[in-house]
């Protein structure tokens, strides 16, 4: 048995800033993509593919779309993590560095309680 000094939980790490929650800043989106479980995203995740960079204004994006379209694209990954409680990969669309969409991956895990959305080098 493991002795636990302290437990940093979601709520604190959407505090700090580490962790966006999902259904909070985007709950039409999350609600219309058909997720009933509790979604996160790293601040990475948030700050790469749907804050809007300087080329995404360029290309007239804007962050609930961006917001959906990764969103969308997660969801066979979120059902696999669902049924397996291992991390799951998918690809997506996404203007970053450049004005034309680029290919990018993230990956989806799911702990009892919620998913979140990473990078694919994070943990």
């Amino acid at each position: 048995m493991q002795d636990y000094i302290h437990v940093y939980g979601k709520e604190e790490a959407v505090n700090d800033g580490i962790l966006v929650d999902l259904c909070e800043v985007f709950k039409k989106e999350v609600h219309d993509a058909g997720i009933n479980i509790p979604l996160y995203c790293t601040r990475s995740v948030y700050e790469n593919y749907i804050a809007l960079t300087e080329k995404a204004k360029k290309a007239l994006n804007d962050e609930h779309g961006r917001a959906w379209d990764l969103i969308f694209m997660s969801r066979p990954a979120l059902k696999k993590t669902f049924q397996t409680y291992e991390p799951s990969y998918f690809q997506f669309l996404c203007v970053v560095d450049r004005i034309t969409p680029k290919k990018c991956r993230c990956k989806a895990v799911f702990d009892g309680e919620a998913f979140t959305i990473l990078e694919i080098d994070e943990d």
